[in-house]
């Protein structure tokens, strides 16, 4: 595998293996892997290279963390990937970089991208019940019926 060589260190093993993923042929493994991904979609100072790239324009354009609130705590970490991508134009090349990592990351399982997620998940049982998750199966179903008029309209923001 092409992360036998790859440091321990800082997220590396785990980034590698993620980027991978595709080539893993254990199933308990790939399940493990997803289990670690939505940890660490859930903190970005767990993302490999993520936090010391995007540092600066997180603190520039004001996109850090929300102030807990108890509703909306699972959400913080959504906020600022959202707030970034909102301003993707104005980013340093290295956090755009990152930016376009995560979220070729992110579109391979629904899970993983958590402001798509919790827009979506209502949409997601009512269009995509019966898609399993991972390899980008229900994002594609999603977007295939983005322009229902049933969908709910902050999915179909996010989807956009």
């Amino acid at each position: 595998m092409q992360c036998k060589d790859v440091e321990d260190t800082n997220g590396h093993l785990v980034s590698c293996l993620l980027d991978n993923s595709a080539q893993i042929a254990n199933e308990q493994c790939k399940n493990f892997l997803t289990n670690i991904a939505a940890l660490i979609f859930s903190d970005y100072r767990l993302i490999y290279k993520f936090h010391e790239d995007c540092e600066s324009d997180i603190s520039k354009l004001k996109c850090g963390r929300l102030e807990r609130q108890e509703e909306k705590v699972q959400t913080q970490q959504g906020k600022t990937l959202e707030c970034l991508s909102s301003n993707f134009d104005n980013l340093e090349p290295s956090c755009k970089k990152q930016m376009v990592r995560i979220t070729e990351l992110q579109s391979e399982d629904f899970h993983l991208d958590r402001t798509l997620y919790f827009a979506c998940r209502e949409d997601r049982e009512r269009f995509c019940l019966n898609v399993r998750s991972g390899e980008g199966r229900v994002y594609k179903c999603l977007m295939r019926s983005k322009f229902n008029p049933e969908m709910s309209q902050q999915c179909q923001d996010q989807l956009t």
